[in-house]
């Protein structure tokens, strides 16, 4: 059964000095370096919650906050994430996710991306004009108990996912123009942490006979290679 759809890229930090942490967490011009007189910050989201990471971690405190930055005509979206032990409210890990532009709608989650058995975190770092987002994937690290940038996952999963944790799969579905109808979905396997893409089904506008038509084509992986296994027209809209 498929989980529900998320409609939902770099700095990592794990410090154990209680000094060293104050001063990167509250400095303004390490959260916004270009910050001046001029810096208007606005709290968009602060909440703390209990969470497990996983069964095999100790529970965690996490605290998640997210900022609007503004200075002068300038723009910028923090997200501050810090996960403290619950027993002694010592520092865990923690995340620091600077966007150096206006993001629409900012927003984060939590959850299991590459089917490792630990929770990852990702962040919206834009918005198209269909809001349709794309993101910074943090995958967690278990040997070094932090989480790490994914390049992979930050280029390959945009707009909306789908995730299956049944057979690891991740759906990369993207809406584009024809009024709706043209668009694209990416389905990936996911092995060692590497995205696979074995499926992909994109719809286009075509003109056939001074027609216009909808073209849908569905390629696969077969024997490595991506094969155009179904195509299929529709009279356009």
């Amino acid at each position: 059964m498929r989980k529900a759809v998320i409609w939902q890229r770099y700095f990592m930090i794990k410090f154990n000095q209680k000094k060293l942490i104050f001063f990167i967490l509250f400095s303004p011009s390490i959260l916004f370096p270009q910050s001046s007189n001029n810096l208007v910050t606005k709290i968009l989201y602060d909440s703390t919650y209990q969470i497990n990471i996983s069964s095999q971690l100790p529970p965690l405190t996490g605290k998640f906050k997210i900022y609007e930055l503004q200075n002068g005509e300038s723009y910028s979206s923090v997200y501050n994430i810090q996960f403290f032990n619950s027993k002694d409210n010592t520092l865990f890990c923690a995340i620091i996710d600077t966007i150096f532009d206006f993001t629409y709608w900012p927003d984060f989650e939590l959850a299991d991306i590459n089917f490792d058995g630990f929770k990852d975190v990702w962040t919206i770092i834009h918005r198209d004009v269909k809001a349709q987002p794309s993101y910074h994937f943090w995958i967690f690290n278990p040997q070094k108990h932090s989480f790490q940038l994914n390049k992979m996952f930050t280029d390959l999963l945009v707009c909306n996912l789908e995730i299956n944790s049944e057979d690891s799969t991740i759906s990369s579905g993207c809406q584009g123009g024809c009024m709706g109808f043209c668009g694209s979905e990416m389905i990936y396997k996911v092995s060692n942490n590497c995205l696979v893409l074995i499926e992909s089904n994109e719809s286009d506008q075509v003109e056939i006979n001074g027609e216009s038509k909808i073209k849908y084509t569905v390629r696969k992986l077969i024997n490595g290679k991506m094969k155009v296994t179904e195509e299929s027209y529709s009279d356009y809209p």
